[in-house]
């Protein structure tokens, strides 16, 4: 008689770890209302980059899309002054949308909050040590006078300070 084989007990599908190497879009795809959710999250980010691109500067900062339902986009200014120069331009707005292939027929300006990217921190100040620095200011008198990585490492020198 052989030993039988040494199984490990089973914990049931409620407590088997989800594969980590499976793609979130997989998940997302899974359902019907999350593939719908994804493909309006991407319709508004192409409005988004649509937007911005038939805007001046100042005004692509100040103007995000809120929604895209049935043909109307409504977008939020960021105060009063953006939100009326933007319904003036709704017509113009509306013809571009439709030459970059995006079905709008209604623009629908609203004054809201306009979410901004954080500004990056400040870069931390460098430091170099004495011995580094003393390492480094020989390097830079080695190298030729017109040379960049001698600009370079001169004002790295310089700011370290």
């Amino acid at each position: 008689m052989q030993p039988s084989p040494i199984r490990a007990p089973h914990r049931g599908p409620e407590l088997d770890a989800p594969d980590m190497s499976t793609p979130l879009n997989r998940y997302f795809a899974a359902g019907d209302a999350l593939a719908r959710l994804q493909d309006h999250a991407r319709a508004l980010m192409r409005a988004q980059e649509a937007l911005r691109g038939m805007l001046p500067q100042p005004f692509a900062a100040a103007c995000s899309v809120a929604n895209l339902r049935d043909g109307k986009l409504v977008v939020h200014a960021r105060n009063g002054g953006v939100a009326s120069r933007l319904r003036q331009m709704v017509p113009s707005l509306v013809q571009g949308f439709a030459t970059r292939g995006h079905p709008v027929q209604a623009i629908e300006v609203k004054v809201g909050l306009v979410v901004e990217p954080e500004p990056p921190p400040p870069p931390a100040p460098r430091e170099i040590g004495e011995a580094g620095r003393r390492s480094m200011e020989a390097f830079v008198q080695q190298l030729p006078e017109d040379s960049p990585l001698r600009a370079s490492l001169q004002r790295l020198l310089d700011r370290s300070r």
